[in-house]
């Protein structure tokens, strides 16, 4: 039993740390562009290609791309006109990566790239996949002779509001939490549920053990009395 969940808990956390290797990061500057790779079947249509953040509902999009046509009313408001597929002639090849243009910071958090390939039209085999993508904007260096409490270029304080007054939102709300802190908790659990399991086995041998010893004396102590009752 407790090889059976050490092997279980190496498998799960092999698979957990290799999906969170295929999590890319990306660092940009405010105003840059920032370009998000995705790959679909190179030998497939792409029928469907969705790109989300973490912290938008199910019904905004940064991208909605189907049947070689992109649906800009689908997007969320703050991604419209800034965009873009990287190459639309090499969306048949399997380049589905999209540039999101004039980065701030709070276009950093999680991306998500969903993909819907055909093969054989629309009635054929169809295939799904995922990527994502972690995107942080770099923080500008302060302009000199302010301190980190005192006013930014429009006048306003680090905890005040943002360009557009809303109070906006930090690559540190949007950040992911570390896959490293993921998969030391999830270590640790595996190793409890081994020690746990160890620990069931020795007390379960323990006790068989001493009923063993115990059943062994009462019947020495039996047959013991029954040779003095022969003796008399």
């Amino acid at each position: 039993m407790a090889l059976i969940v050490f092997l279980f808990s190496v498998f799960f956390i092999s698979g957990l740390f290799a999906a969170f290797q295929e999590q890319q990061e990306v660092t940009v500057e405010p105003g840059q562009e920032a370009t998000l790779q995705c790959r679909a079947p190179p030998d497939a249509a792409v029928l469907l290609l969705e790109w989300n953040r973490a912290d938008l509902s199910s019904e905004d999009y940064v991208f909605f791309y189907r049947e070689d046509r992109l649906y800009p009313t689908y997007q969320h408001p703050s991604f419209r006109g800034r965009v873009r597929l990287r190459d639309p002639s090499s969306v048949g090849a399997g380049d589905v990566s999209v540039v999101l243009q004039n980065v701030s910071s709070r276009d950093a958090g999680t991306y998500t790239c969903r993909v819907t390939a055909g093969r054989g039209g629309s009635g054929g085999e169809h295939t799904e996949s995922e990527h994502r993508i972690s995107l942080t904007v770099a923080t500008a260096d302060p302009p000199e002779g302010t301190t980190d409490e005192g006013t930014t270029d429009e006048g306003t304080t680090d905890e005040g509001t943002t360009d557009e007054g809303d109070g906006g939102t930090g690559a540190a709300e949007d950040a992911p939490i570390s896959p490293i802190i993921i998969i030391i908790v999830v270590s640790v659990i595996a190793l409890l549920s081994l020690v746990a399991s160890l620990g069931f086995a020795v007390a379960y041998r323990h006790s068989k053990a001493v009923s063993k010893r115990s059943s062994e004396k009462a019947r020495a102590e039996k047959e013991a009395g029954r040779q003095m009752m022969e003796r008399i």
